[in-house]
């Protein structure tokens, strides 16, 4: 299991405490972070293909919760009005743990 910061894990804590609905489903990439290239002029490419079948919102809610690599605090309050992404953020998190 990875060493995420207890602040961190403080903050997703509420989060992993609600419950999970069923969404449609869809092919999507469901490891963005880092597997996105950028250059001048040119459209971002996405590289290392790993596809999932899993909401849309999933692939946001895996940077989401991969951002914690990076910031001590992520504020998921602008969130608050897409409440597909607010229910992938607790399955993100749980994928990245059994990583």
């Amino acid at each position: 299991m990875p060493d995420y910061p207890a602040e961190y894990m403080a903050m997703l804590a509420p989060v992993f405490a609600e419950p999970v609905p069923e969404l449609a489903v869809q092919r999507l990439h469901g490891d963005l972070t880092g597997n996105v290239v950028f250059a001048p002029d040119v459209a971002p490419g996405i590289i290392d293909a790993t596809l999932y079948w899993r909401p849309p919102a999933f692939a946001e809610a895996v940077i989401l919760v991969d951002q914690g690599w990076f910031a001590p605090y992520i504020d998921l309050t602008p969130f608050a009005d897409t409440p597909e992404l607010a229910t992938m953020v607790p399955l993100a998190a749980r994928r990245r743990f059994a990583d």
